[in-house]
């Protein structure tokens, strides 16, 4: 079980870097926009959110319901992980919480609706 699942993300990853590089690296743009993140934090990101699905997606064949309970946990987990570190480095530069922070909390709101849609559509 756990060679097929760490095959099948091997896969996806070189499939993700090889085959749509240029969609990758939008993907990658997408979450330096959203989180703040550097690119080598933001490759990282998308790596681990890959694989999340695809750990997500072997759920699938066992049991649905719990697919959607566990990626929804997932990406609520990995929403926290960026949200705790973006909060970290504002303060560690003597930020205030002011209008950049809301509007970073607006976008993890529009981002968590969106993702939170797909995911009960499909």
């Amino acid at each position: 079980f756990l060679l097929s699942f760490f095959f099948g993300a091997f896969v996806v990853v070189v499939w993700c870097f090889c085959c749509h590089f240029f969609y990758f690296r939008c993907v990658v743009k997408w979450f330096q926009f959203f989180f703040g993140l550097s690119s080598f934090c933001s490759v990282f990101a998308v790596i681990f959110f890959v694989l999340s699905s695809s750990l997500c997606s072997i759920f699938v064949v066992s049991f649905f319901g719990a697919f959607v309970v566990v990626r929804v946990v997932l990406f609520v987990a990995l929403l926290w992980c960026f949200y705790h570190c973006f909060v970290c480095f504002w303060t560690s530069f003597g930020g205030v919480f002011g209008c950049r922070l809301w509007s970073f909390h607006c976008r993890l709101i529009v981002l968590f609706v969106v993702v939170w849609c797909f995911l009960v559509v499909f």
